[in-house]
Parts: C-alpha cells; structure tokens; sequence
C-alpha cells in the first residue's frame, strides 16, 4: 500500500468516524491508518494525540528491506524505536518490502529477507502483525508480474516466499499474524502500456493454483479457503474486489475458511 500524507488521510478517518460512530458503537472494530509520519519525526506527541483522539487503534508502517539483509540495520532499529516507544497501547502493522526489481524470489534471497523479518519480532515482541511485501500484484513493486510470453508468473512466486515466511516465523512466535497485500486494481494485461499487472481477485486465485507445491498446511488450507470464497459469489468479482480491498490483510494464521463478504457496489 502506498504511503499516504497524514493530514488529508486523518480527515478522511475523522468523516467516516463521525458517519459510521452510531453504527460502531459497543462493537470491536478496530480502526487503523497507513503512515509513516512517526518514523521520521522527531516530536511525535502532537501526531499520536491526534491519532488516538480519533480513535485510532492501529497503525500501520514500511519497513525498506535491502537485496541480501538477513537482520534489522541501525537505521530500521531508530525507526521502529520512534514508532513503538510513540504509540503504547496501539497495534503496529509492519510492512517489510523491497525494490520492484530486487524481490526475493530465489530461495537464497527468500531466506534472507524471512530472516531480516524475522529479526523484526525477535527485536520488537510487541509487534505481532508482519505484511510480507507491499501490493504484491503491481508491476510497481513486485517484478516480473508475467514472462516475455505473457504467462502469469507472480501469484506463484509470491506465493513461494509467504509460504517460507510463514514457517520461519511461526518456528519463532508461533501466533504472530503473517499478512499479505494486493492493490486493488490490475488489468490483468502483460502487454499493457500501463497498469501492468494482476487484479485481486485473479492474483489469490494464482495463489491457489500454485499452493498445490506448497508443503505448509495451514497455508494451504488458509489460501484455499479464501479461493473458495471468492468463486462461491459472482459478488465477490465486481469492481476493485468487494471495492474493500479484501486482500489488504489476509490473516495467514491457519484459521479455518476465509469467505468473502456480501458487499453490493
């Protein structure tokens, strides 16, 4: 998900809360923002005092991973320092993504780049909540999207390093949540001019098709449980899938079937 400037983003959060606060009452809904403002700021306060008067319960921040890190730099730790220290008492989403061109799709580079996520939750225990990769279905940050012929190799390339992730992080912290992240358009075109990549709903069920090779059950369940949803309503394929980004965090934690929400647009 692409970062997005404090100030309009808090306004929209602030209207919708204001709308929806009737609704939401009493319920358990958690509502969190995309920002990475807390990072680099040296006087975070006025920021989180803004962000828990509006309610805000979550926040979720990119983390740059180099080609070959297997750990957290001095820079990654300053950062998360700023952020965590800054937001007691709220979830923190990490998103650990790299270059469009440099995603670790070999399985040297796959180990590497678990590790450096798994040296997050070994350095941060409050952090529970990993994204692996950043809108995985865009030309824009995962590379190659299709072959020179036009096949679709993304989904299962992708597919291959959550299901390594996964292990790695589970054999340490065995309820952290693994995340992953689509953008909510693709035109599904590899010969496009623009746009060049997959729509959602095809790259999960890319992911499904490919995770017959994946030897980790409770991921496999988990994608294929969410396949299910998606053909089980044709409502699930209109427009920017559910319009809600259904796949912005799908919980690969092993729970039982993902279905997708009946949602008219």
């Amino acid at each position: 998900m692409r970062a997005r400037t404090l100030l309009p983003l808090l306004g929209l959060v602030a209207l919708t809360l204001a709308c929806a606060a009737p609704a939401a009452a009493g319920s358990k809904l958690l509502v969190g923002i995309v920002d990475d403002e807390l990072k680099w700021t040296a006087h975070p306060r006025p920021t989180v005092s803004v962000l828990r008067d509006l309610g805000i319960g979550a926040l979720r921040v990119t983390l740059t991973w180099r080609k070959g890190q297997t750990r957290l730099d001095q820079t990654d730790v300053a950062m998360l320092n700023r952020v965590i220290g800054s937001t007691f008492g709220m979830r923190v989403v990490l998103t650990a993504a790299g270059r469009a061109r440099e995603v670790p799709t070999t399985p040297e580079q796959a180990n590497r780049y678990c590790s450096y996520v798994r040296s997050v939750i070994s350095r941060f225990p409050t952090v529970n909540d990993i994204v692996i990769w950043n809108e995985v279905n865009t030309n824009e940050f995962w590379q190659p999207q299709f072959s020179s012929d036009g096949t679709s190799v993304a989904p299962a390339a992708y597919t291959r390093l959550l299901a390594h992730c996964y292990d790695v992080l589970h054999s340490f912290r065995p309820r952290v949540n693994v995340m992953s992240d689509t953008a909510p358009r693709g035109n599904d075109n590899p010969f496009g001019a623009s746009n060049q990549g997959h729509s959602p709903a095809n790259f999960i069920a890319g992911m499904g098709v490919s995770s017959a090779s994946i030897t980790s059950s409770s991921l496999v369940n988990t994608i294929n449980g969410l396949i299910s949803g998606i053909c089980d309503s044709s409502i699930c394929f209109a427009r920017n899938f559910c319009s809600l980004e259904i796949s912005l965090s799908i919980s690969i934690s092993g729970r039982p079937r993902l279905s997708c929400p009946k949602i008219r647009i």
